[in-house]
């Protein structure tokens, strides 16, 4: 019985995984001026990868104020190309913890 219930929860993860869609590599994001936040030199947005339906949520420090008033003053949606450090969101850890990343998944 052990055997066959440990051979279930091998394929349910198996199927849950490929259910993940693939981390982007250096792909082109639509960002729209409402999902930008600058907060003295961070910008943060959530933009959609060009081509799918995937959203991913961006961080960048502004190399000075002339790029910080640009995002503030945006008012049309913006195309970028990038490439950097892409992670998956963690599961929560705690009992009872509020899980963000089955809220966003959803």
């Amino acid at each position: 019985m052990t055997i066959i219930l440990a051979t279930m929860f091998g394929f349910y993860y198996r199927y849950y995984e490929q259910l993940q869609p693939p981390l982007p590599h250096g792909h082109t994001l639509l960002v729209e001026p409402d999902d930008c936040t600058v907060a003295g030199d961070q910008l943060r947005f959530t933009a959609q990868v060009v081509g799918t339906r995937q959203l991913v949520q961006a961080y960048y420090y502004l190399p000075d104020q002339s790029a910080q008033h640009f995002w503030q003053q945006q008012q049309h949606a913006v195309k970028l190309t990038v490439t950097g450090d892409y992670q998956r969101l963690q599961p929560a850890t705690n009992v009872a913890e509020f899980d963000y990343a089955s809220y966003v998944w959803c």
